[in-house]
């Protein structure tokens, strides 16, 4: 159960990296920055 909700983790945490660099290349910065944020904080959680 724990292995399946870290691997739920870090799949949500590379969704929203991808996100993330979309809004980069977006120029939404602001935004970018935000979601890579998350997405960093859910990968250290993860480990």
């Amino acid at each position: 159960q724990i292995a399946h909700e870290t691997g739920d983790r870090i799949s949500e945490a590379g969704t929203l990296s991808n996100l993330g660099h979309l809004l980069l290349q977006m120029n939404r910065f602001d935004d970018a920055e935000k979601i890579l944020n998350e997405a960093l904080t859910l990968r250290l959680i993860g480990n």
